[in-house]
């Protein structure tokens, strides 16, 4: 959000293309505000599959398994941010990724 104001303060055009480790529903509710096509957003989220991958890789190492010296490389996967994934019900930093249930999120936004 800090690079969109600053572009909004400088008065230039949001015609850019975000590629984003983020999924936080303040970004997408303003995207979908600004309704510039010249605006586009990417976005990943790791939720946490980095931390079911660490888990997983311990086990093996506890069982005896020989884990790669180079590690496990997994390719980001990003979205295309499209109109309607904005849900002004979240918290405004809520990760859409998440599977926390929509009224754990509300109460927890609170």
């Amino acid at each position: 959000m800090g690079g969109v104001r600053a572009y909004e303060q400088a008065g230039l055009p949001l015609d850019i293309v975000l590629t984003l480790r983020t999924d936080e529903m303040s970004l997408f509710c303003e995207w979908e505000k600004i309704n510039n096509p010249n605006f586009k957003v990417f976005y990943g989220s790791g939720g946490n599959y980095q931390s079911r991958i660490a888990l997983t890789a311990a086990m093996m190492k506890l069982k005896g398994y020989e884990l790669p010296a180079d590690g496990i490389i997994i390719p980001p996967v990003l979205r295309e941010l499209t109109t309607g994934t904005c849900n002004p019900d979240v918290p405004q930093e809520a990760s859409t990724s998440s599977m926390i249930p929509l009224e754990i999120f509300q109460s927890m936004g609170k």
